[in-house]
């Protein structure tokens, strides 16, 4: 009789035990994809609106990237946190066919840029901004499933500090040949921002340790980058893979 009590007591002694904490992970990813704006006026008039109309017709989206190193852990079966150091670079394209051009548009309403008139005339120009950042991604993470093959998802803010800007301008002539020009853009770009993001994705343990992600991931800068007439919010969408490693 006193044996099973023992035994029962210890049974539940045990079942009233705490779990082992969560222990922290560390990770690495990197993706590419694509960047772009919003563009939007800070004063409605005809003008801007025709300004916004053409840049839009004209623009494309750019080469987007990301590397972020984070750290996580899990505060319960599906829920954890996240934050992280990254670096991040998006932009967009602006693209003139200078043989599609009638004389009132040699004046570009990109920026004023009034296009050469003698006879090494360019067929077509190309204009490349990038801004680059350096970003502290902190959000909630959610792991859904069991075994080694499970979903995961991010939701989350990274406060973000612009780095540099910077553009390129790319003639093409008719001959094939081309010039390039690369400088530093000499707008007064806000220096801060905060990106909203998101990403889901899957997750593959590869052992006890180990285990690598792919996520997509969408982010949003939340502040215009700049105070002018005309201004722009920047967005992109990457494939972004990489590990986590148990600590």
């Amino acid at each position: 009789m006193l044996l099973s009590l023992v035994l029962m007591a210890g049974s539940a002694f045990g079942q009233m035990r705490p779990r082992a904490p969560e222990p922290w992970t560390i990770g690495f990813r990197a993706g590419v994809g694509m960047g772009y704006r919003t563009l939007s006026a800070n004063l409605t008039t005809l003008e801007n609106e025709l300004i916004i109309g053409i840049r839009n017709e004209r623009e494309v989206p750019k080469l987007a990237l990301t590397t972020v190193v984070n750290m996580g852990k899990q505060l319960g079966k599906r829920i954890g946190v996240e934050m992280g150091l990254g670096y991040h670079q998006l932009g967009w394209v602006h693209r003139v066919d200078l043989e599609d051009l009638t004389f009132g548009d040699i004046i570009d309403p990109r920026r004023g840029y009034i296009y050469a008139t003698d006879n090494a005339i360019p067929s077509k120009t190309t204009f490349k901004d990038s801004f680059h950042y350096i970003e502290i991604p902190i959000g909630l993470t959610v792991r859904v499933g069991k075994g080694r093959l499970r979903s995961v998802s991010a939701v989350g803010m990274a406060p973000s500090i612009l780095i540099a800007a910077r553009g390129r301008t790319i003639y093409e002539y008719g001959d094939g040949t081309q010039e390039e020009t690369r400088y530093e853009k000499a707008e007064d770009f806000k220096g801060f921002n905060w990106f909203a993001y998101f990403s889901t994705g899957i997750a593959l343990r590869a052992g006890d340790r180990f285990e690598w992600r792919l996520q997509p991931t969408l982010r949003y800068g939340l502040v215009d980058i700049l105070d002018a007439p005309i201004t722009a919010s920047l967005y992109s969408g990457t494939v972004d893979l990489g590990f986590r490693y148990v600590l």
